[in-house]
């Protein structure tokens, strides 16, 4: 007799890494007993263990051979074993699973326009916003955007050590590692009279594991916008940009 152990997420994802998940994801475990003509039954049923690394089974059903496993929020790889309840000291199969963490932040400019005021110094866009790597789902997180103090030079100096609060609320994943809504990227009207400088905001973004309220960063979003001394703004974040206005472009929302 021989049997193998089935991972299968609860969240699907056309792309998903085969035998990898995300942090904090679940795991149906299930079991195939070969050949056809054995059965659960005559191993006593089937349970399982962590074998190495850390996470939880629970909701084990011996009789079918099934359970969840909850994966920490610690990347790692995981070894899950299962073994029959009539010699539960003998491993039947072992499933290797590799956790991941997020690690990184990809921008993505939602439409062809740039914000803007004719007649205005200013420059923004709205971008959507993946955790990295991909292939696995984070949605059992919550995301924000961190504090951090800014660094302004030349017309920007007056917002030197200007606060980043970190965001009051957090937001939520879906499908596998996609920020929940838009972000939105903006310099404001820059009043005249106008001089070159540049701001930058070195922004921690960081995400938060079910049942905890420490925050993790692990990654950060330079937001950095430039002026000229004829009013073209210039502004980018992260890998998404820069994107730049002049104040005689036409008005765009």
């Amino acid at each position: 007799m021989n049997l193998s152990i089935n991972l299968t997420p609860t969240v699907v994802l056309a792309n998903r890494v085969a035998g990898s998940f995300g942090i904090c994801e679940l795991i149906s475990l299930s079991c195939t007993v070969t050949p056809a003509t054995a059965n659960i039954a005559a191993l006593g049923g089937v349970g399982y263990k962590v074998k190495q690394g850390t996470g939880k089974l629970s909701g084990a059903n011996t009789g079918l051979g099934t359970a969840i496993f909850t994966a920490s929020g610690t990347a790692e790889i995981v070894k899950v074993a299962a073994f029959g309840l009539n010699d539960p000291n003998k491993e039947l199969a072992i499933a290797t699973l590799k956790i991941v963490a997020p690690q990184s932040l990809k921008f993505t400019k939602v439409g062809n326009s740039i914000k803007h005021t004719q007649g205005q110094a200013d420059a923004g866009f709205m971008g959507k916003v993946s955790l990295e790597p991909a292939g696995v789902s984070y949605e059992r997180l919550r995301v924000r955007e961190g504090e951090f103090k800014g660094k302004g030079t030349g017309y920007y100096a007056v917002q030197d050590n200007m606060l980043h609060p970190a965001t009051a609320g957090s937001v939520s994943i879906i499908n596998g590692n996609q920020i929940n809504g838009d972000d939105s990227i903006y310099s404001g009207i820059q009043g005249q009279p106008w001089s070159a400088g540049k701001f930058e905001w070195n922004i921690p973004w960081q995400y938060q594991t079910p049942g905890n309220t420490e925050w993790v960063t692990f990654a950060y979003a330079n937001h950095v916008q430039e002026i000229t001394a004829s009013g073209v703004v210039s502004i980018g974040k992260f890998n998404a940009g820069p994107f730049a206005a002049k104040p005689s472009d036409p008005t765009q929302p």
